[in-house]
Order: structure tokens, then C-alpha cells, then sequence
């Protein structure tokens, strides 16, 4: 007799048959139960009964804690929350109905006393208890994404110190290069070492464990066939993987052995280096206690593992006497091996009871390492009476959950006809590795309809639809797609909430579903569920225009939101006022609202907004130049407060941009406005973890915005309403809805497929438990064709997805051939894992649909897109098992579907909707007028041409061509106006450049490449190798080498607060109403002060030589340019000739010098009418016939086009 009772009018396991199978099973059979719960059957609540009832048990017949030897974890901290108050709630119930009070210590136990919590909770608690002997600090913390890419980085750096490990990085960064440049980039060497280093982890797998499985996949690729390969084996090879028996022709048996000994090669480069960075990042984390979740489990499964007669290993085998592991599926396996750890005795029934509750058919988290078959293959070893070989333990009994209580029974029968055949179907959802158990349901619910819902007449028959399906007719493309059913979601959405045929259940009213009460359907009971978040803002938008409120809802994405990354530019341009990037964003968003024409005239001026403003022309809107000159002086006035609370800086700028007052103005200004404020919140949370300079702020920020460029967001939009708010129609993903229930669920992006599993070659490494691989790379070897059979490669890095001609990389990597049914046709070792990709997708479809309780609407086409649907996406599925009886296309009305099931005994119907919902009309705007129109085409656009100015004096100067203009006006009139082609110029002796470069382009690379080794000199390596041999050895072993001997460089190691590496000042002299803008090389802050550097290449130049004169005055204006824009002293100034020897020159220069210059240059310069600026040669053509080229003259690019030499 259990003690467990509750209210006559409460739902309770024992209500139900198969439920209370579980609870029988539990208390009065074996104790060990596995429990397979489909969508809606009341998972949660036989799990917390039976824990109920188990804490009242112990609360009978033991003192204390009976918490104390309970585990209970699940999956996501909100699910362990919610646990925690179901479980109280429970026990109230049973308290209301008894009337009796129980200890009143047990809320406190089971809200901080307790172990129920997520399974990473666990295994932190676990490491906390043994992380000194576990050699890991005790005070550990989990990395944010930002402290991983640091700590990456790190270790990347310290593998290049390493010479052998630098020759295997540059081996495999030729073969697998990085390509960032791409939408969808592949992984990178950084990347392939750090997923394969994590999934090792995972894995309960050694680096060497991880390399020496990389190494058998390959050779099981070919066969396990060595080189030298024979014709036949290559033959056999083909056959045995693609069954294909080819004519083989004569290169290729060398051909493909040099290629399989050159990837064996990158294989173990690839093995060492993993071997290496594991080292590695043990030695940075344990000491620092910087850990990720990986790293926790990891390394409490290495110390039971290690350690496994140890007392606290085996205290752990006797601390609990019942676990409960809810959300089994999303376990991983190394999670499974250390609960194993808690059953000490396989063989025996006397260990903890046991309950494992969960559902393979929801299983949709392998990406986050969640491995599905081991509860898959838990339920075969139960069914058959064995142990299973995962947590080993006996006397497992299954039980599946087949009452559903969440749907209508029409939308329960239907779900049992499409996923019977979808998992049974070895195309489809049992395509994976492992089977799918699945049970058809029984709906609990009560079939019957409100009287006020209105219903179709067919055939005379009275009938309201469960399920609708739109008609999109025939859509050429999937944007064809999108815009087609976005409109008619949301026109069908529009009208919902105004008829009366989507009644949905009176969950208030509803005291028993023998007799559902039934209420109008809400906005805030539709959603709209996505398996993808591209289209999402497209289908918002078409709501909006029908007047509908809605919100997107998913997990991240903050810095990836519009308003967040302006704001970031916004703060990134304070910082850097010559950032041009930055200021266009800010220039065409909101925060200045100017026309395109104030733009186009902005972009003439180079962007330069005081010149912009100074000759503002007449027919440009007076208000477009009222917002900029407030925009800078906002910038003037924040500039002094950059320094002060992050926060408060934030607030300050939002409000006096107005920023949020235009966002509140967009349709889904709530949402922006939020997001804005929280920005706000976090910066300071930060400040409170450590103080930041403005600068440091705004790189922090920047990061966060390229990682959610790139899909790693870590923080989450704002919330700004109740998930289950009634006025709001909800736009979120599968993966996020999954364990919730909606009323009215609109599945959008039916047509699409999972492109990993059709296209798999795109592929650079594949990692699960099914196996791991890299794929293959061609080396220099030319690709070759087979005569005839095979693949049309043996194997090339040049191919083409989608073309039929090509199959792929070729024979021994995964192809793309397909046919109708089978995804792939090859035997390769690692077509498990394309398999169990593509079964997830299918299993993603089920959670989707399953969240129903009420209504489920799609859009549907009478064809495919693409070939090869039929069995790669959502759509061609549904057509063909819900299109009505007797139907070849679509018809509006509704009509009966007959389904059918294995466990279905007799007939069944369940009425399907089409296009049967009536459509609203979208919120109409106020038209453009004609007379608007005809303005704006008649209004002339074009500026009026000034005459040339004779006291013109350029608006922008730079440093290193100052004293072309004082000097030779004309050269700058070539070079800096006309912007003229030079010719290569005499080069002096001892400065010529590697290769076939020019002076000048081999001075930007040297700049370029200096530039990334103060930054990262790992960057700097990858730009060298970019280039031919020759121009790589001169970087790599002269200008690097002579860089890191100079004191310049040592200075820096030893002391320097600040380095700035090609830092760009642009600063406005109003007294000359000139801008002076520089590229200083090198500005760094050590104890001794702020210095300047200059690279030179080439020899070093006398200072009475043109050249050595020129590099005086650029230094000048470098020490001018910082001291005014920054309000610094310069200590020194130095020019550091780099190449191709080494030497230091200091020049001891005041920045009045340049003053003096400019002031002098502006005095004295005149404009030859008709002609431009003038010529001043020297030496003069009277003097000599070929200049030296030391002098001027000599040194000049335009020589054979100067008016003065011409003759």
C-alpha cells in the first residue's frame, strides 16, 4: 500500500494503467525500471510521484535527511528547477489530503539539501570533493567563450615555439587552409585540434587513442590494403567501398599510394600535435582552475577510472540507495561511465534502485554530445534480461508510457500513422546506427468539440480539423517558399483569435479529460516552431504587416542583434574616430537618419565629417548637417568620460542619441529596447569581476559580436515578456520548445534538408562514438580519373556540390552519390555518421510536431524543390502521409484521412483542414504620392563644379608625403591627386627586395607582417607562407629574426604597458584647416615614457640624402600627431631599419619642427593656372643628364613624365 495520496480531483499515476506499471515495477518489483516516455505521456509526473513516494517511505522509516542518498538529475537547470517545485507541490497535495503535517525540514532539504540538479551539478560537486588528488585547483570556475579563445590561442602559440610541432602545423595548414572568407568556413587546423581534443574527452578517449583512430579509419578506407598499391588493390579498394569494379588506369596505383602515404603523414602530425596540446592545455587549466564542462567530467571519470579502489570511489558505490536520471537520451557517454561507478555490484539486485526515464525519439542533441544510443541499447539489454554494458547494471525491467495527455486524440492518431512508418522506415528516422523504440500512443482526452466552434460541411458530415495545411502551390525556389507561406501564416494567424474554429483547451475549466472544456484560441497560444533560425525575422515581419504582435524567442544571439552591434559600432568609433567601418554603419542606420544623397557627398569627402561640415553644400538638407555636427560634439563630450562606469557610459549614450526612442519606434521595438538595456547590465556585471580600460571594453565587445557573427553567442536576447504571455504570438526553435506544449503550433520551412548529412564532403573531420575521420587531402599530386567505374576521382580537392559529374573528394572520402532512397551509397567506415545526422533530423520532426496539444498548421506544395527530397526534408513526409483519401493535389474544405499503424486494431480517420481557416488583410500603409515621386525625379542631385582655388592647399596631408610637397609639389600632384602610376624607380644599393617585388610593395609587407607579429605572431607566420619561398624566408628569417634581436623589441618584453602596432592618428590643425593624418609604425609606453618607431627597409640613408630627410620630417609629424590628438609626451623618436640589416638610428625631433613645416608649405605654395602644382627638380637637368639615385630627382617614380626632364 503506497503512502502517497492526493485529492480526488488531482490527476495521479495511479490513475493510469501504464504509469502505475512503472510505479509497481519500482516499489514492488525489481526497483530497476527503464521507462520509455513518449511526447506527452507524463513523464514528469511519474517521476515525481515515484520519488514522492519515496521520500514519504523514508521519511516512516529513517531519521533525518531523506534526501541524502537521492539522486535525481536531469538535463537543464530550469528542468532540475522545476522538479524541485513539482516535487514540493506533491507532497503538499499528499500533506492536503491526509492531513497530515509532514517534518517541516523537507522544504529546506529538497531546496538546498538535496541532490537534485542538472548531471554537470553532479560531477562539479564530485570534483569539488577530490580536486586536490585530483591536481586541480579547488576553487575551479567554468571559461566563458571569450577565455577559451584565449586560452586556444595560447596553446596554438606554444606548439609554434616548438620546431617540430611548427613543421606539422605548417604541413596540415597547407593542406586544410583557413578559409574564414566563407559564409559557412570549415574547420581550420586551430579548430580540427580543439574539437578533436574535446570529443576525446567525451569519449573517455587518450589523445593517442583519438590519433590511433583517426589513423584506422583511414586505412579501413582503403581496404586496409598498404601501399605500394597494385591495380588490383586498387580494384578491390573501389569494390569495397563504392561495390563499383573500375578499370584502373595506369598512374593511378602510384598516384593513390603517394597520396595515402602523404596523408598518413598529416594523420600523425595531426596525432603528435594533439598528444602535445592535451599537455598543454592540462598544464594552463588545472593550476588555473579556468575549466569547461568537459574538462570536469573528464576528469572525474580519470580519477574513478584511475583510481577505482580508492575510499571515496567506492564511498560513491554506497552513497545513494535510489537514482533517478531523468532525460536519459541526452546523456553523455562519459557521464554514463561515472554514474556507473554508483551501482558497485553488476551482478546483484542489492545496490540503489533505479529509474531511467526518457525518450530516444526526442533525443536532437548530439551536437551538444548527447548520445542517444545508449539508452536506445539500454531498453534492448532490458527487454532481453541482460545488463546493459554501459553503467552494467542487472535486473532492468522496461516499461514504456503510452497515454498521451497533452493532445487531442486527432492529433495523437495522426502522429501514430506518421512516425510508426518514419521510424520503422530504414530511409528515414531508423536510418542511425541504432533503432528508435517506438509505441504508438493512446490519446486520454475525450474526442469532443465545444457547440459554438464552427465546423465544414463534407459529404454532409459535420467535422473540425485538428490538422491544416496551407497550399503554397508551387514555389520555384526555397525564397520563393519563405515569402509565400510567411504571408499566408500570416494572414491565417491574423484571423484566429477573431472565429471561432481553432478552440483550444479551458486548461482552468477542465477538470477531468473525459469532459474537456474548451475557450477561444489567443495569440499567446500559437507558435510558430523553426528547426532553423534564418527565415525567422522574415515571417515576423509579414506578421507585423497583418497587425499581429509577435516575438522572436530563442536561447542567444544578443551581439548578433541589429540594434546591439550599431551600438557597439557607436562605442568602437569613439574609440576610434578614423575607424571608417564603424562610421558608415553609424552613418546609414537610424542613430542618424540621413538621406542617401548627405551620404554619397560624405563619401566624396573620405568621410571626413569637420571638412564635410566646413563645405557643406547649400542644397543638402540642413538637418542631415544639424545630425552631424551633434553627433560630434556627443563624441567630443564622452570622449573625457570614456574612463568613468561602463554602465553609466552606455545609459549616456543611449539616451543622448536617442537611440532609444528610435528603436521604440520599430515594430519590434520592445524587444530592441530591452536588448539595449542590457547591454548596460552586463557591462556591469563586468566591472564588478575586474576594472577595464574604454579600450578593453570595446574589444570585449567586438569579440563577442564576431563570435555571434559566427554562430558561438553566448548571451541570450532580453526577456521582455512571460513565455506564456496571452498577447503575443512566439517565433522560437525546436530545440528550444523541447519539453514544453503549445495550443496552436505552426510549422514553417517544411522544405528543407539537413545539409550536413546530403553533402557530406564539405566535411574536413567527422567525431562521434561512430566513428572519427579527417578527410583526405590530394597533396601536389594531380587528380586522376578512372576509365571507367568507380568515382569519376580517385580523390581531388576540386569539386563542384551538385554537379552530377562529380561524386565528392573522391573514392576513399565520403561521396555525394545518392540514389532516390539510400543517402549514400558507399560502404565507407564513417557512413554512421552521416547516417545518424540525418536520423536526428528526423527525430527533430517529431518533437516539433509533438509540442501540439490543439491544432497543428504547415504549408505544403503538391511537389518537391529539389530532387532527392523524398527522403532528406520534412514536406514530401507529410504530403504523403496526411493528404487526404482520393486527393491527387490539394482542395479547399476538409476531409477525411484514413491512417494506419502496427498496433492499430480496426479503422481509424482523422480530419485534415485544407486552406479551411479564414484569412485576414494586412494593415494597409498610407501610399506615396505622385506628386512626391515626380519631385524627386525631376529634382536636379548634381553638385556644382568649383573653379580651382589658386591658394589651394590640400585638405588631408600624410607624413611620409609632407616633404614631397614642400619639396616637389608636382611629385605630390602625381602621387597623392592624380593618384599616377609610377614607374619603378632606380634602387639604391644594398636595398633590394625579395622576389619580383617592388620597394614599395615590399615596405607595405614588411609593415603588414610586423603589424600581425605584434598582434599574434602565429598571424604573422600564416601571412608569411602566403607568399613565394623566397619573399617567406626574407620575412620568417631576416625581418623576424632582426626584429626580435633589436633592444626595441627587448624594451618591449621587459617593460612596455602598451603597444600599438601600426596605429593611425587623424587629427585637425583648425589654425592651417588642414587634417594631418599618420600611420605611425610603432607607438609603445614603457617606464621611460611613450616612444615612436619607424620601420625602414632597405640601407640606411645619410641624413643629408632626400630620403634621410624625409624620414626626419615624417618622425616629426608622427610626434606631433600624438602629442596633440592624445595629450602625451614622446620620449624618443626612432626609425629601426629591419631588412636587410638590422640597425637603430634615434633622431631627436620637436614637434614644432612639422609646424614650421606645414606653415611653410601653405605660405609658399602657388597653382600654375591650367596646369596644376609646379615643379621643383633637384638636382636640375642643367646640373646632370641621370640623377643619383639618392637625390630627389633620382628617387622619383615620375622621372620619365616630369615637365622638366621631358627633353
Amino acid at each position: 500500500m503506497p503512502y502517497l495520496t492526493n485529492p480526488e480531483e488531482a490527476p495521479s499515476v495511479f490513475d493510469d494503467e501504464p504509469q502505475s506499471q512503472v510505479f509497481d515495477e519500482y516499489f514492488e518489483g525489481s526497483g530497476r525500471v527503464v521507462v520509455g516516455a513518449g511526447a506527452g505521456t507524463g513523464k514528469t509526473t511519474t517521476l515525481i510521484d515515484i520519488v514522492a513516494e519515496t521520500i514519504l517511505q523514508k521519511l516512516e522509516t529513517e531519521d533525518g535527511n531523506p534526501m541524502d542518498d537521492l539522486l535525481v538529475t536531469t538535463f537543464t537547470k530550469d528542468a532540475a528547477g522545476e522538479l524541485k517545485t513539482e516535487l514540493k507541490q506533491r507532497l503538499r497535495l499528499h500533506e492536503e489530503e491526509t492531513g497530515e503535517d509532514l517534518d517541516t525540514d523537507i522544504w529546506r532539504w529538497i531546496e538546498t539539501d538535496s541532490y537534485i540538479e542538472t548531471i554537470d551539478s553532479f560531477t562539479q560537486r564530485l570534483l569539488r570533493e577530490v580536486a586536490v588528488d585530483a591536481g586541480v585547483s579547488p576553487d575551479f570556475d567554468i571559461r566563458n567563450g571569450l577565455e577559451d579563445e584565449d586560452l586556444v590561442d595560447e596553446i596554438m602559440a606554444d606548439l609554434r615555439e616548438n620546431p617540430e610541432h611548427a613543421e606539422r602545423l605548417d604541413r596540415l595548414e597547407d593542406a586544410y587552409p583557413n578559409q574564414d572568407w566563407q559564409d559557412y568556413p570549415p574547420r581550420d587546423v586551430q579548430t580540427m585540434l580543439t574539437d578533436a581534443h574535446e570529443k576525446s574527452r567525451e569519449f573517455c578517449w587518450t589523445p593517442e587513442e583519438m590519433g590511433d583512430q583517426l589513423l584506422e579509419t583511414h586505412r579501413a578506407s582503403h581496404a586496409n590494403i598498404e601501399p605500394a598499391f597494385t591495380a588490383e588493390d586498387i580494384r578491390d579498394i573501389t569494390q569495397d567501398i563504392t561495390g563499383q569494379y573500375p578499370i584502373v588506369p595506369e598512374n593511378l596505383p602510384e598516384h593513390a599510394s603517394q597520396v595515402h602515404e602523404h596523408n598518413e603523414q598529416l594523420l600523425e602530425d595531426f596525432k603528435q600535435l594533439l598528444i602535445a596540446y592535451d599537455e598543454l592545455y592540462d598544464e594552463k587549466t588545472l593550476d588555473s582552475g579556468a575549466l569547461s564542462y568537459t574538462d570536469i567530467t573528464d576528469l572525474v571519470w580519470r580519477y574513478l577510472n584511475q583510481n577505482p579502489e580508492s575510499e571515496w570511489a567506492q564511498g560513491l558505490g554506497e552513497r545513494f540507495d535510489h537514482i533517478f536520471i531523468d532525460e536519459f537520451q541526452d546523456t553523455s557517454f562519459a557521464q554514463c561511465r561515472i554514474l556507473s561507478y554508483c551501482f558497485p555490484d553488476s551482478d546483484s539486485l542489492d545496490g540503489p534502485n533505479a529509474l531511467f526515464i526518457g525518450d530516444v525519439k526526442q533525443s536532437i542533441y548530439q551536437w551538444r554530445s548527447a548520445d542517444p544510443r545508449i539508452f536506445s541499447e539500454i531498453i534492448q539489454d532490458a527487454q532481453a534480461g541482460e545488463a546493459d554494458e554501459y553503467l552494467e547494471v542487472e535486473g532492468l525491467e522496461y516499461r514504456p508510457l503510452t497515454t498521451n495527455f497533452r493532445s487531442h486524440p486527432d492529433l495523437v492518431e495522426a502522429a501514430n500513422h506518421v512516425f510508426d512508418q518514419v521510424f520503422d522506415y530504414s530511409e528515414r528516422g531508423d536510418i542511425g546506427p541504432f533503432p528508435i523504440p517506438f509505441e504508438a500512443a493512446t490519446a486520454e482526452r475525450v474526442s469532443t468539440e465545444p457547440d459554438w466552434a464552427e465546423t465544414t460541411s463534407v459529404n454532409d458530415e459535420q467535422a473540425l480539423a485538428r490538422l491544416h495545411v496551407m497550399d503554397l502551390g508551387s514555389p520555384q525556389n526555397k525564397d520563393d517558399w519563405w515569402q509565400t507561406e510567411a504571408q499566408q501564416i500570416a494572414m491565417t494567424v491574423a484571423e484566429i483569435t477573431d472565429n471561432d474554429q481553432v478552440p483550444v483547451l479551458d486548461t482552468d475549466a477542465t477538470e477531468s479529460l473525459d469532459d474537456p472544456q474548451y475557450r477561444r484560441a489567443e495569440p499567446g497560444d500559437i507558435t510558430l516552431l523553426f528547426n532553423r533560425r534564418r527565415a525567422m525575422p522574415q515571417y515576423a515581419d509579414a506578421l507585423r504587416q497583418y497587425g499581429v504582435e509577435c516575438a522572436i524567442d530563442v536561447s542567444a544571439g544578443l551581439f548578433d542583434e541589429p540594434e546591439v552591434r550599431l551600438l557597439v559600432d557607436v562605442l568602437d568609433w569613439f574609440a576610434n574616430p578614423h575607424q571608417k567601418d564603424s562610421l558608415i554603419r553609424i552613418l546609414r542606420s537610424p542613430v542618424t537618419a540621413l538621406e542617401d544623397r548627405t551620404i554619397r557627398y560624405l563619401a566624396s569627402e573620405n568621410y571626413y565629417l569637420s571638412t564635410a561640415l566646413r563645405n557643406w553644400p547649400e542644397d543638402l538638407p540642413e538637418a542631415d548637417r544639424e545630425r552631424l555636427e551633434g553627433l560630434l560634439a556627443l563624441r567630443n563630450d564622452l570622449r573625457w568620460d570614456r574612463e568613468k562606469n561602463k554602465a553609466e557610459l552606455v545609459s549616456e549614450l543611449i539616451q543622448h542619441t536617442a537611440f532609444d526612442s528610435i528603436v521604440l519606434a520599430d515594430t519590434d521595438g520592445k524587444q530592441k529596447f530591452a536588448n539595449l538595456w542590457l547591454i548596460t547590465e552586463i557591462a556591469t556585471e563586468w566591472e564588478d569581476e575586474e576594472l577595464m580600460t574604454y579600450r578593453e571594453f570595446v574589444v570585449r565587445l567586438k569579440r563577442l559580436r564576431e563570435r555571434a557573427r559566427r554562430g558561438e553567442e553566448e548571451y541570450p536576447v532580453a526577456k521582455i515578456s512571460d513565455e506564456n504571455s496571452d498577447t503575443t504570438v512566439r517565433l522560437t526553435t525546436v530545440h528550444r520548445s523541447k519539453g514544453l506544449e503549445y495550443p496552436v503550433v505552426i510549422l514553417p520551412d517544411l522544405h528543407f534538408s539537413p545539409p550536413g548529412g546530403l553533402f557530406p564532403w564539405d566535411n574536413r573531420m567527422l567525431l562521434s562514438r561512430d566513428g572519427v575521420g579527417i578527410r583526405p587531402d590530394i597533396g601536389n599530386e594531380t587528380p586522376v580519373h578512372f576509365d571507367q567505374g568507380g568515382s569519376d576521382f580517385w580523390l581531388t580537392d576540386n569539386y563542384t556540390p551538385f554537379a552530377p559529374a562529380t561524386d565528392g573528394l573522391g573514392t576513399t572520402w565520403l561521396r555525394g552519390n545518392r540514389s532516390m532512397n539510400v543517402p549514400m551509397d558507399d560502404n565507407h567506415p564513417l557512413t554512421d555518421n552521416i547516417y545518424a545526422e540525418i536520423a536526428e533530423f528526423w527525430r527533430t520532426l517529431y518533437v516539433a510536431y509533438t509540442r501540439a496539444s490543439d491544432h497543428l498548421i504547415f504549408g505544403l506544395t503538391d511537389t518537391v524543390l529539389w530532387p532527392y527530397d523524398e527522403n532528406f526534408s520534412w514536406a514530401p513526409l507529410l504530403r504523403e502521409r496526411l493528404q487526404p483519401n482520393g486527393l491527387d493535389g490539394w482542395r479547399d474544405g476538409v476531409f477525411a484521412r484514413a491512417i494506419d499503424y502496427n498496433e492499430l486494431e480496426g479503422t481509424e480517420q482523422v480530419w485534415i483542414g485544407i486552406d479551411d481557416l479564414d484569412t485576414g488583410t494586412p494593415i494597409e500603409d498610407e501610399p506615396i504620392g505622385m506628386d512626391t515621386i515626380d519631385e524627386a525625379i525631376t529634382e536636379d542631385q548634381r553638385h556644382e563644379l568649383e573653379p580651382i582655388d589658386p591658394d589651394f592647399f590640400p585638405e588631408v596631408v600624410r607624413p611620409s608625403t609632407i616633404q614631397e610637397l614642400l619639396a616637389c609639389p608636382l611629385r605630390f600632384q602625381y602621387s597623392e591627386l592624380e593618384e599616377v602610376s609610377g614607374i619603378r624607380a632606380k634602387i639604391p644599393p644594398g636595398s633590394s627586395p625579395p622576389g619580383n617585388l617592388q620597394r614599395s610593395q615590399w615596405g607595405d609587407l614588411v609593415h603588414l607582417f610586423l603589424e600581425n607579429y605584434h598582434e599574434d605572431p602565429e598571424e604573422a607566420e600564416e601571412l608569411a607562407r602566403t607568399y613565394s619561398s623566397e619573399i617567406q624566408s626574407e620575412l620568417l628569417e631576416e625581418v623576424q629574426e632582426n626584429f626580435a634581436t633589436s633592444d626595441i623589441a627587448s624594451r618591449i618584453e621587459a617593460d612596455a604597458d602598451e603597444v600599438l602596432p601600426e596605429h593611425e592618428v587623424l587629427t585637425y590643425a583648425p589654425e592651417l584647416e588642414t587634417y594631418i593624418r599618420g600611420q605611425i609604425d610603432l607607438l609603445f609606453e614603457d617606464s621611460d615614457g611613450w616612444h615612436i618607431v619607424d620601420y625602414k627597409t632597405g640601407r640606411v640613408a645619410d641624413e643629408e640624402e632626400y630620403s634621410g630627410q624625409m624620414y626626419r620630417q615624417q618622425l616629426a609629424a608622427y610626434r606631433w600627431l600624438a602629442e596633440t590628438a592624445y595629450d602625451i609626451e614622446i620620449t624618443s623618436t626612432e626609425l629601426l631599419y629591419i631588412h636587410p640589416d638590422v640597425e637603430r638610428s634615434s633622431v631627436e625631433v620637436e614637434a614644432e619642427e612639422f609646424e614650421t613645416l606645414l606653415t611653410t608649405a601653405r605660405d609658399s605654395l602657388d597653382v600654375i593656372p591650367d596646369q596644376g602644382l609646379p615643379a621643383d627638380p633637384n638636382p636640375t637637368p642643367d646640373e646632370t643628364n641621370s640623377p643619383d639615385e639618392t637625390t630627389r630627382c633620382g628617387s622619383c617614380p615620375y622621372l620619365d613624365i616630369c615637365p622638366e626632364w621631358s627633353d
